[in-house]
């Protein structure tokens, strides 16, 4: 669903009418995230770590060396 509104943009902060502000669930002094895409600004409630896909995606996964590749993959000898 997509709504287009007016918001009032002072010294740098966006204020947000409070009923669009209970209907997604933020709270009035706290944190929420913004999301950029394109050209649009997506601003939602703060999604806990386990959650939030987006942070899972950014974290750079660990490289295994070569040495850590060779030991996953001996076999002992019985």
């Amino acid at each position: 669903m997509m709504v287009k509104m007016k918001v009032k943009m002072i010294a740098g902060k966006i204020y947000l009418p409070k009923e669009v502000r209970k209907k997604v669930n933020l709270s009035e002094k706290g944190e929420c995230e913004v999301v950029v895409v394109g050209d649009e600004i997506r601003i939602r409630p703060v999604q806990p770590e386990t959650l939030n896909t987006l942070e899972h995606l950014k974290k750079p996964k660990r490289e295994m060396s070569i040495e850590d590749m060779v030991e996953a993959e001996a076999v002992e000898d019985a």
